[in-house]
Formats: C-alpha cells, structure tokens, sequence
C-alpha cells in the first residue's frame, strides 16, 4: 500500500514537473529576443512572402513615404530592424499602427522575422530620399561629428552588431520627428547615452544635423539606378496605403 502511494506520489511529482517545463519552454520560445531572432539562417524567399505585410505601408520597394511618416527599411542593418519590431511587439516601443502588424509576423514564428528581414535585405535604397532645407548644414555637421559620429559612424552607417541604426539615405522628417521623441522621451527605446548627448539640442539644432543626416547618400551599390525602380515581386495592382494617401491629396 506504502508502494503504491510512494509511486503515485512520484508519478503526480513528474507530471507536474513535465507541465511546468512544458509551459517555460513555450514562453521561452514565445518570447523573441534579438539573439533568438538573428542566430537563424534569413529565408529570403519566404521573406518576400511576409513582406506583404509590412508593403502596405512601407511600399513594395521599402522606401517609406518622402514625408517621413513611414521610414524607409531598404538598406538598414538586420539587427535593427529585428530590435524594433521585438521593441513594437513587447511595447517598448509605442507605434501603435505598427502593433498589429509586428503580431501578426511574430505569431507565425521567429522564423517568418528572420526570413523578412533577409528580404529587406535585397531591396535597393530609393536613390532620392526627403531632405531638409539646406540652410544650416555646417552648424548640422558640427553637431553630428561631436554627438552622433562615435556611434553611427563617419558616414551614419551604423553599426550592425550593436545595433545602432544606418541613417544615412533616411528621410528628413523621419530622422527629425525620432530624434526630437528620443530627446523627449516619447520614443523610450532610444539608447540612454543618445538621449543625453542630445539633451541640449534646441529644435533648430535637431532640424540641422537632421538636414545634414538626410544628405550623407550611401554607396551606388546599395542604391536603386533609378527612382522609378519597381520591385518585381510585386504585381502592378498591389497598393500601399501610402499610394493611398498620394491618391487622395490629388
């Protein structure tokens, strides 16, 4: 009788056990994290599958819109583009037109993020991004080369492996609206040390060196021969919601 109850003890001991591994290893997996994401091998092929989702509003081609409303991804580092969509997914990041969408690619696994960032990978950068008014482009640099250079680099091309952002080819406005929210604080995953060699900045500092940013063009191997260039993986009728917008203005 002892043995049974020893038995049946051991036996509710494993199956608990086994419940309790089973539910932390599926929140394990459940929960992205950069290494988890950019250790897988990219399947670019798939990847163009799930660009679909983010086309809508990035465009076929991932340039953004030249109001800086949606940024351009062509051309950015992998390990950003994953750190952000991980960022938008666990809400360290509040876009919140971006939320459904980053839910819906990490719900078909880390995999289908892995695969679209390799997509995005492939696709050339527009070769005529927005830039700012030009007036005040020394006073940009000086600022860019004392505060941003050590981090983005010489030419704002970031940095992959520690994942500070390409900005070189960024749109204006884009560039202006996330360094004025990071200096804010409205963007709360800015990196720290940024946020504080830009505290100082006043809003005509913020719209120089985002002018002088805009401006620094990257290499002609990364760029698209021409701004008519089309992805060719996408079918003529598909529209963005950004061609939606162009249409409507007209």
């Amino acid at each position: 009788m002892k043995s049974n109850n020893h038995a049946k003890h051991w036996l509710g001991r494993l199956i608990v056990t086994g419940i309790l591994s089973h539910f932390l290893m599926g929140f394990a997996i459940a929960t992205p994290t950069l290494s988890s994401v950019s250790s897988l091998n990219g399947d670019a092929k798939n990847g163009k599958d799930v660009y679909h989702t983010c086309a809508l509003c990035h465009t076929p081609q991932g340039w953004g819109t030249e109001n800086g409303y949606y940024p351009q991804l062509s051309g950015q580092h992998p390990n950003v583009l994953i750190k952000q969509l991980i960022d938008i997914k666990q809400g360290n990041r509040e876009v919140p037109t971006m939320i459904p969408f980053a839910d819906e690619i990490f719900d078909k696994g880390h995999q289908d993020v892995a695969d679209v960032v390799s997509y995005i990978a492939t696709l050339p950068m527009t070769p005529k991004n927005s830039v700012g008014a030009g007036t005040n482009l020394e006073r940009g640099k000086k600022l860019y080369t004392k505060q941003c250079e050590s981090c983005h680099g010489a030419n704002a091309e970031g940095n992959n492996e520690k994942s500070y952002p390409l900005l070189q080819g960024q749109h204006y406005e884009y560039l202006f609206r996330q360094i004025l929210w990071i200096q804010e604080g409205i963007r709360k995953n800015g990196d720290e040390e940024m946020r504080l060699s830009i505290a100082a900045f006043t809003d005509a500092d913020i719209r120089a060196v985002s002018d002088y940013i805009s401006r620094i063009k990257p290499d002609k191997n990364k760029v698209a021969e021409s701004i008519d260039w089309q992805n060719p993986d996408f079918h003529g009728d598909f529209v963005s919601a950004p061609a939606n917008v162009k249409n409507k203005k007209q």
